[in-house]
């Protein structure tokens, strides 16, 4: 799944079997595919796109990193005292972070390998060309995939869609006329480069 989510093909499989199941037993199964597009992440990775240019200019010329030599201390062989260790004690060379990293530091990078050319990676410093370039290849891995959906029913989220945006607004307004919805206050971790705090209830 190339311009999916990484968690979409987990979620696919049961989605798309419970849907033809229902399907082969005579109900009519309706399944939209709504590509959701928060301001996060799109927004801060169009932030990072422009800061990169502006800091590297256009296209940026990164500057080599060398990468430096780092002295390994050899541990003691018996460190157990002769003990076997645990096979459930396993200790890894890498911290979370290193492992998680694709090893490409700047956004620029990250979209080249995407095999986009310098001059089309310069237009997603505008976060609304991530909302018209990503969707359809998401829907063309989904496809290849074999995901059972309605695509005339497909849409993308945020404003960049007004008729979804009216109804959310509409949503919105009702629920808190109804006292459904309240604003209050609470500490959060937020980030002025990186955009809004995303918070769990």
């Amino acid at each position: 799944m190339g311009f999916c989510i990484l968690d979409m093909p987990s979620r696919c499989p049961n989605l798309n079997l419970q849907a033809a199941y229902h399907r082969l037993r005579g109900a009519n199964v309706l399944l939209p595919l709504v590509s959701t597009a928060p301001v996060c992440p799109s927004r801060p990775q169009a932030d990072k796109l422009a800061r990169e240019i502006q800091q590297f200019g256009n296209p940026p010329a990164f500057p080599t990193v060398v990468e430096e030599q780092v002295n390994l201390q050899q541990e003691p062989e018996d460190a157990n005292g002769g003990a076997l260790s645990l096979p459930d004690k396993y200790k890894g060379k890498k911290s979370k972070a290193t492992s998680k990293s694709s090893g490409q530091k700047f956004q620029w990078e990250i979209m080249r390998s995407y095999g986009l050319s310098d001059e089309d990676i310069s237009k997603f410093q505008d976060p609304y060309n991530w909302l018209t370039f990503f969707p359809p290849l998401a829907v063309e891995d989904l496809k290849a995939f074999g995901l059972g959906c309605d695509w005339r029913r497909s849409f993308v989220t945020t404003d960049i869609n007004p008729y979804f945006d009216s109804f959310v607004r509409w949503q919105i307004r009702k629920l808190k006329s109804m006292g459904k919805i309240v604003k209050d206050v609470r500490y959060t971790i937020y980030s002025t480069i990186r955009w809004p705090a995303v918070c769990r209830s």
